[in-house]
């Protein structure tokens, strides 16, 4: 019986049995034809000039089967390690996706776009990766919105409050903060935590798209960001501003 995806220790459990079962069945089919090549005498057949050349071919089968050892006991550091399991959200090489399988020598992401990512064991750990279901299932998003001066975050709160209300694929209420603020306005941070990586990419793209409609339509889009310019009438000495409602064409 398959262990449940959505348990982080049993998916460490079902990683460390697929990779280690995989290697055991290399090792023993390694030794179970070693084995049939002495009871068959072939060594002995061949005599003293096979043991003659057999530093030379030794050191050629290493150099041949080189990256697939390095890859073997890659695959023997991420069940000791535990650096990623089946079944996590990752984000390698700027793809994201869900780790599907893990075997002796590759691991197997699946991609948003549903296509296979086939990746050796050496180059994912020689990579720096991220692992957003390494602390367990739930996953944080920030939505950034850039809005105007004028803006009224208790506003915001207030709407991004009920655009979340009752939904189920949200873990703790959103926390709305004003992270950054320049000559051209102010940016805003919604964190939002999902109960998956997958449910939370689709809930801070709702909530980015309708919190944009709210502000788009909001007193005529007076919270949405703008540009300001001085005017200057070098004859009279006047220096007068633009209104705060009118935009930059």
């Amino acid at each position: 019986m398959p262990l449940t995806s959505d348990d982080p220790e049993n998916r460490r459990t079902k990683t460390n049995v697929y990779i280690v079962r995989r290697l055991g069945l290399v090792a023993v089919a390694v030794l179970v034809v070693g084995d049939m090549l002495l009871n068959l005498g072939v060594f002995a057949t061949f005599g003293l000039s096979l043991l003659a050349s057999a530093g030379v071919l030794g050191v050629l089968l290493a150099i041949a089967a080189q990256a697939l050892l390095g890859n073997m006991v890659a695959g023997l550091q991420i069940a000791l390690t535990d650096p990623v399991r089946i079944g996590d959200f990752v984000v390698y090489n700027d793809l994201w996706g869900t780790v599907e399988d893990i075997s002796f020598a590759h691991t197997v992401i699946r991609t948003a776009n549903d296509t296979r990512l086939i990746v050796p064991h050496s180059e994912f750990l020689s990579r720096a990766f991220e692992n957003w279901s390494k602390e367990g299932e739930p996953v944080r998003r920030i939505v950034k919105i850039a809005v105007d001066y004028q803006i009224d975050v208790d506003l915001v709160r207030q709407k991004v409050s009920e655009i979340v209300q009752d939904d189920p694929r949200l873990v703790e209420p959103p926390v709305i903060e004003m992270v950054e603020a320049d000559e051209n306005g102010v940016i805003l941070w919604i964190w939002l935590m999902g109960t998956t990586a997958f449910t939370s990419w689709y809930l801070h793209n709702e909530v980015r798209e309708k919190l944009m409609a709210f502000l788009r339509d909001h007193k005529d889009g007076v919270f949405l960001p703008r540009q300001r310019y001085m005017q200057l009438d070098a004859m009279a000495g006047d220096v007068s501003s633009v209104p705060p409602g009118a935009r930059q064409r």
